[in-house]
Order: C-alpha cells, then structure tokens, then sequence
C-alpha cells in the first residue's frame, strides 16, 4: 500500500520492506527476505548513498540473514564492508560501529575461528568505554 501510495523509493516504503523482511526471516521465508534486503539495500545506496546510516543498517540485516542461513562467507563478506563503512562514517567508538565489531566476532566464534574473533573481543570493551565516556 506504501509503495502505492508514496512510491517504490519514499523512507517510509523502505522501512516497512525492511520490516516485511525481517517477519519473513522470522518465519524461515530465508529467500523473500534475502530478496527483500538485497532490494532495500538497492534502493537505499541509489537514494541516500552508500555511507549513509540506513543503507549500512541494511548491509548489517543482510549479513544477518546470511549468517542465520549458515552462508558464512556472505556473511563475513557484508559485515566487513559495514564494519569498514560504519568505521569510515560514523567512527571506531560509535555504538553501530561496536555492534558490527560484535557481529563479526560472533560469526568468527561460530564458525570457530576464535584466534579471529579473540581480537575484536579484546578491542570492543575499551570502545564502549570511551563511547560511554566511563
């Protein structure tokens, strides 16, 4: 009805595609939802640009489909480019920029590549810190 009513590229269609993809990975619909985000994330780069908030918040729901999907490689491609991006724009003690750092390190924990994750375990705490100003 959104995208109807505001068009195929207005924020707020974009956020309920968003929404619409995360119920269908809830219910185990893997493929309309990678459909969904790859779709979003599109739209995103094309209006608001690569580097922009939202459009990383899509890569990061991406990532996280993939990695709920077992496609690890996807998975740590897409966190990757986020977690560089997120760096890039945001900074290293932004609390997105943390949360991808956590995501990454949970992909490398499950797929037991702790001598990876060990690192970035290591480095987010005294980010959080200073995010925090504690």
């Amino acid at each position: 009805v959104e995208s109807k009513v505001l068009g195929p590229e207005h924020p707020s269609t974009l956020k309920s595609m968003n929404k619409l993809a995360l119920l269908y990975q809830s219910q185990g619909k893997f493929e309309a939802a990678e459909s969904i985000y790859k779709e979003t994330l599109q739209l995103r780069e094309k209006i608001l640009g690569l580097e922009h908030p939202e459009t990383l918040m899509s890569m990061n729901s991406l990532a996280l489909l993939y990695q709920s999907q077992g496609k690890f490689e996807a998975a740590e491609s897409v966190y990757k480019e986020t977690l560089q991006l997120r760096k890039k724009v945001l900074g290293p003690e932004h609390p997105e920029t943390i949360t991808s750092m956590n995501n990454l390190a949970l992909l490398y924990q499950r797929q037991g590549k702790s001598e990876a994750a060990g690192p970035i375990y290591e480095e987010t705490p005294q980010l959080s810190k200073k995010a925090l100003s504690i």
